[in-house]
């Protein structure tokens, strides 16, 4: 299945499968389309996140063209998503793109979310396609969120890293710099508004090399 986004120099989405069980008394009583349950397998898209955190994915504007809504197409969508009962999407890959970071290229990525009213419970699975990043979130969101001060959830997040250090000197404090770093990081989080409220953080570490600052080579640890 292809979309084509409004834009034709700008590449629409394609999906190589979608299964869709219709929930058919909340369609008829809501007069519009409820899934029991949505399977999305097989997309490739293209991310884009600016300075200020925005988040788009070329060719969804497409999916919203032919409404009358005013919403923006990345909230039309969440809409739709949100009230569905249960949503599991596969297979995706393509390239995340950073303002002033190197382009990243997404090997898969895994989500699944069930919802019951204005709950959503969410899990996503994610990984780099040169091993660089291996995430883990789940997410037990209240309330439908479609801006980051909207959150409201509690969590858990594991990230996997190995050599990363293109994406972190764009905007490291220090002059000790680091050449090499592998490790991880797993949160326990509550968040409140978009910001986290408490959380518990654990970190492991299984090599990093500093260079720069006072040292005149470089150290591994």
């Amino acid at each position: 299945v292809r979309l084509p986004g409004i834009d034709p120099a700008r590449p629409g989405l394609t999906l190589e499968r979608v299964e869709l069980t219709v929930d058919v008394l909340p369609s008829l009583l809501q007069r519009t389309l409820r899934a029991r349950s949505l399977l999305i397998r097989g997309i490739e898209v293209r991310i884009n996140v600016d300075e200020h955190g925005n988040v788009n994915l070329d060719g969804i504007e497409g999916l919203g063209s032919q409404t009358v809504s005013t919403r923006p197409p990345l909230e039309s969508l969440l809409e739709i998503l949100y009230r569905q009962k249960r949503i599991q999407i596969e297979k995706v890959h393509g390239t995340l793109v950073m303002t002033g970071l190197p382009e990243l290229e997404v090997a898969n990525i895994s989500m699944a979310m069930l919802s019951s009213g204005e709950r959503h419970r969410l899990a996503l699975v994610a990984h780099t396609a040169a091993d660089e990043i291996d995430l883990d979130i789940r997410l037990d969101l209240r309330g439908d969120a479609y801006h980051r001060n909207q959150i409201n959830a509690r969590g858990y997040v594991s990230v996997e890293l190995n050599g990363v250090e293109p994406w972190l000197l764009p905007h490291w404090p220090f002059d000790l710099q680091p050449e090499q770093l592998t490790g991880a990081v797993k949160g326990w989080l509550d968040i409140r508004r978009g910001a986290i409220r408490r959380g518990a953080l654990r970190t492991r570490l299984d090599g990093l090399t500093l260079s720069g600052g006072p040292f005149a080579r470089s150290w591994s640890f």
